[in-house]
């Protein structure tokens, strides 16, 4: 009865713990704060062989956001999601470092352990924020780079 009391808790906490919902119909460009900002993906793995490798690759990622005006101030990156076909793997704000290049263009960079064919090309989403809607940048057909 215990096991059965235990599973129950443990499915209803494990249900409350959903990803994000992404419309990967949506563009590689939207309008925040009145601002058209796109989004540019370069995605890579370091084939270079290193003395703490695990069996899970670590992927980079260099996201550029551009806009032909000053990118608001109150504009936050909330969350990444790369999906390649009907796997994805979410990477929160805390594991992204955002960059300013200039008051219009900005770099999203990460690294984050994905088990994913690196032949294949994946879907990138960006959900981007300005304190009153949350709207999420995507960019299809992704190819990974290899560097060694």
């Amino acid at each position: 009865m215990k096991k059965i009391g235990l599973a129950s808790l443990v499915m209803a906490l494990l249900s409350g713990c959903s990803s994000p919902q992404v419309n990967w119909l949506q563009d590689s460009s939207a309008v925040i704060s009145n601002i058209t900002i796109g989004l540019k993906s370069n995605l890579w793995i370091n084939q270079m062989p290193t003395a703490n490798e695990s069996e899970i690759p670590l992927v980079h990622g260099t996201l550029r956001l551009d806009s032909s005006a000053i990118l608001p101030a109150n504009l936050t990156i909330d969350a990444l999601m790369v999906q390649q076909r009907d796997k994805n793997w979410l990477v929160g704000s805390e594991s992204l470092d955002l960059r300013t290049q200039s008051e219009d263009q900005w770099e999203v960079v990460f690294e984050w352990p994905m088990q994913l064919n690196v032949d294949k090309p994946v879907n990138v989403a960006l959900q981007l924020s300005d304190g009153t809607t949350a709207q999420w940048l995507i960019e299809k057909s992704v190819f990974i780079d290899k560097v060694y």
